[in-house]
């Protein structure tokens, strides 16, 4: 049996989290559905690869903020047509399997490149700054890599097991499952070229969240030859992608940043839309000062 089919011990529950971390009830709630449902098609798709913010928050533990959505792609070398296909037929079955219901369905194609499918959850807290749906991008227009295997949990496991609440933890199918993660080196790079994308394209509102990220991210990464390495590989599979301007011959990273510092591009966006998500007092003056560390170090020239 599945927690959310105890409506009563489920809220309960959430309370008590919310009570004793600050977490809202509707980010814990809406975290629980992103991980069960998350933890399905891990099932049904051996070559599924997480990434993006929510896999550093699940995964990897690296952010202290909630992440909402749900990107998957597959590893290098398996995303043929009936492979793309089977992504499409499994997010149907998990969907289904968890009473979900998927309300652009017939909007998505599994030959794109891109798919966004808009789930509706059985939602019973107000909710705040996040988003009505759960979202699922699956993505296969660049390469994932490198990637590793990692354990995935919910907030809701990780208090019930801090506190001794095993029995909860088994007899609701709660415990970690392990999941194909895109490397945190890999997101930390796509990420400073996404802030770098966002502002040629003037895309700013909701994108504040990837100087958090970055910032959080920075102090953990191997610096050194391999992340030059991983910055070139990655630049040459983003380029040619017109959602990828600054991957472009002649576009310098390095000069972007100091654009985007200098014209505090993104310090209404965080202050507004990216603080309300943080589990933690984080500034937008302390985040960019990781963008003039990256400016230093020369790692993106």
């Amino acid at each position: 049996m599945l927690l959310h089919n105890n409506k009563e011990l489920f809220e309960q529950i959430i309370l008590q989290i919310s009570d004793n971390t600050g977490i809202r009830p509707d980010i814990v709630e809406k975290d629980y559905f992103v991980t069960i449902l998350l933890k399905d098609l891990t099932v049904a798709l051996p070559h599924l690869v997480f990434k993006g913010g929510t896999s550093l928050s699940k995964c990897y533990k690296a952010i202290n903020r909630f992440s909402e959505d749900i990107d998957i792609s597959l590893e290098e070398n398996c995303s043929s047509q009936s492979q793309r296909q089977k992504v499409k037929e499994s997010i149907i079955k998990s969907c289904e399997s968890l009473k979900l219901e998927i309300l652009n369905l017939a909007q998505t194609k599994s030959k794109r490149d891109f798919n966004r499918y808009i789930i509706d959850y059985p939602s019973n807290f107000s909710q705040h700054s996040i988003k009505k749906y759960l979202f699922i991008e699956s993505s296969f227009f660049l390469k994932s890599f490198p990637t590793e295997i990692r354990e995935a949990t919910s907030i809701l496991y990780d208090f019930l097991f801090t506190n001794g609440f095993f029995k909860i933890i088994e007899d609701y199918e709660l415990n970690p499952y392990k999941i194909r993660v895109l490397s945190m080196e890999r997101t930390f790079i796509d990420k400073v070229f996404a802030l770098c994308d966002y502002y040629i394209s003037g895309r700013i509102q909701e994108h504040s969240r990837h100087l958090y990220d970055i910032y959080k991210l920075y102090p953990l990464i191997e610096k050194g030859n391999f992340l030059v390495s991983l910055i070139s590989d990655t630049r040459r599979v983003r380029q040619g992608k017109s959602f990828c301007p600054s991957a472009e011959q002649g576009q310098d990273i390095n000069d972007l940043l100091s654009k985007i510092l200098s014209e505090k591009t993104y310090k209404s966006d965080y202050e507004l839309i990216t603080k309300d998500l943080l589990f933690e007092s984080v500034s937008y003056d302390k985040t960019v000062e990781t963008l003039l560390e990256i400016i230093k170090s020369e790692i993106f020239c």
